[in-house]
């Protein structure tokens, strides 16, 4: 449309002029690449480099006294992996989880 931001490079080029079920796959793709992602509380982050608590409750009810690997944590929380690694940083530092040998991890 005039006036529009520039698709980007991903997009079709659209057509000034679109015409019938092709035109209608192009719009559906160019509104795809430009519409905003939406960001869920459990996967981003809320101050430089703070889990929000939510992933942090996840992380502790996934843990006990026995060992879980912490491979299988990330798996099961299905969030980035980054923010994953950096909510179990925290939660070591304040003393409320251990590293074990073998990447494992249980409950302080």
């Amino acid at each position: 449309p005039p006036g529009a931001p520039p698709c980007p490079a991903t997009c079709p080029d659209p057509d000034p002029e679109p015409r019938g079920p092709a035109a209608t796959q192009r719009a559906a793709l160019h509104a795809a690449a430009t519409a905003p992602r939406p960001r869920t509380p459990d996967t981003c982050t809320t101050r430089a480099g703070e889990a929000p608590a939510t992933l942090h409750h996840s992380i502790l009810s996934m843990l006990g006294p026995s060992p879980v690997a912490e491979d299988q944590i990330i798996r099961d929380l299905d969030a980035p992996t980054q923010t994953v690694l950096a909510a179990l940083v925290a939660l070591e530092i304040e003393g409320r989880i251990a590293r074990l040998p073998g990447a494992m991890l249980q409950r302080a």
